[in-house]
């Protein structure tokens, strides 16, 4: 159980606008605390674990790119003693380190240890490339870049498996660098063949950078009738793959395509999975639009057996902005710095996001992770997304470029859209 965490791995600061999109990828070496303030930081907390009563020996330090993790045995009568460092705990230790953000994990995951997370004083920045390089070792069907855990390790997960996500984060906390960071964890790890992206943008800046890519099936949404049309688009889609399930007597998209691939059936029968990633939902949902409110529901209800699976990003976790039923189907939880107790309730059903650090530190809950797990994103500044999206683009065009159904019939029903709207104008002018 995590009980308040920081992570990260890197050391060196990355230069602001100096820093070409080369070097930004280039080896960052790390610096490692001294051994008089590693001894220093393990004397002040075994001292903090004594006036607890409980007794532990020091087993080593874990470098992160942003925390160092101190990890502790204690000993077996103390054992029982865990929920002693519930609570207020990272807080002492806060003031016995003279820091702040200080994150104790209690029990480490299948040990007998306790791990206490320490900020770096000065730290770099998580870094991408480890994530894509896992995705491309791994086997992912969806993968989603989360962040750097406080042992130093790139978390990914699948959303075949984690299905629908929610993501909260206030203003400065970096939820749009994490988009970014998925986006381009999908696109430079899987083929288009495989993946599909659907971006709606309610600020209309952030994501524009990767117009362009084969991943994309249009252009970044940034306008609300735009944003209606296009979740109206994915309901039919849903609607068209659920009756192709039925005939092919299939129950999901992954046993779908296995069938077609089997009967030697042509590549355009191969079903792309479909991400739609909605960042600041709130400024769809608060414009009073009843009809966004129930797509969004259909969709997050019916879609993931069909292989559509929703990303929603949002300042305000409100109830106001999301109904209980939307949330109840979105089981993946991200949240970054909230602002209150309230709002970290709301995301995560627990307090702890009030006292997260911004740039990307953040609490995840996922089937398939430690509950309340704390990790670090991975930053992506201007120049390296700039960098990241032309080698998407360059690598798509070397890709094979077929022609998938999903998206003949998005711009077919796109065509007939506006087709629609100038004659019903031209009618009432």
């Amino acid at each position: 159980m995590l009980l308040n965490t920081t992570d990260s791995k890197i050391d060196k600061p990355m230069s602001d606008s100096s820093e070409t999109a080369e070097s930004a990828i280039q080896p960052v070496h790390h610096a490692w605390a001294t051994s008089d303030t590693r001894k220093s930081n393990v004397q002040k907390i075994l001292k903090q674990l004594e006036i607890k009563n409980i007794k532990a020996s020091f087993v080593k330090k874990i470098e992160a790119t942003r925390t160092e993790a101190y990890l502790f045995e204690l000993s077996e009568e103390n054992l029982g003693d865990i929920f002693k460092l519930n609570g207020n705990f990272g807080k002492i230790l806060d003031m016995a380190l003279k820091t702040s953000g200080i994150s104790v994990v209690a029990p480490v995951p299948d040990t007998s240890q306790i791990a206490v997370i320490v900020p770096k004083k000065n730290s770099g920045m998580v870094r991408i490339e480890p994530f894509i390089e896992k995705i491309k070792s791994g086997n992912y069907r969806i993968p989603c870049v989360l962040g750097e855990d406080y042992l130093g390790n790139p978390v990914v997960i699948d959303l075949a498996t984690c299905q629908h996500q929610l993501i909260g984060g206030a203003t400065g906390s970096g939820k749009s660098n994490l988009i970014k960071a998925i986006i381009a964890g999908i696109s430079l790890g899987c083929s288009p063949r495989d993946v599909k992206l659907l971006v709606i943008d309610g600020k209309g800046l952030d994501f524009c950078i990767f117009n362009g890519i084969k991943h994309l099936l249009h252009p970044v949404v940034t306008e609300m009738e735009e944003t209606i049309t296009t979740l109206q688009w994915l309901t039919q889609e849903m609607d068209r793959r659920v009756e192709a399930f039925k005939k092919a007597s299939t129950y999901d998209i992954w046993a779908y395509n296995d069938k077609m691939l089997a009967k030697k059936r042509k590549w355009d029968k191969i079903l792309p999975a479909l991400v739609v990633i909605i960042d600041e939902v709130q400024v769809f949902a608060s414009a009073g639009d009843k009809i966004f409110e129930k797509l969004l529901l259909k969709l997050t209800q019916k879609g993931r057996a069909i292989g559509i699976v929703m990303i929603l990003a949002t300042q305000r976790p409100s109830v106001d902005i999301l109904q209980g039923s939307i949330k109840t189907n979105l089981p993946g939880r991200v949240a970054l710095r909230l602002p209150s107790q309230i709002d970290s309730r709301v995301i995560l059903d627990q307090n702890g996001a009030e006292f997260l650090k911004n740039k990307g530190d953040l609490l995840v809950i996922q089937t398939t992770l430690e509950n309340g797990l704390r990790l670090q994103a991975p930053y992506l500044n201007d120049e390296f997304s700039g960098y990241t999206s032309n080698t998407i683009k360059i690598s798509s065009k070397k890709s094979m470029n077929l022609a998938f159904s999903s998206r003949r019939f998005y711009h077919l029903f796109m065509k007939i859209f506006r087709t629609c709207k100038f004659i019903d104008n031209n009618h009432h002018g």
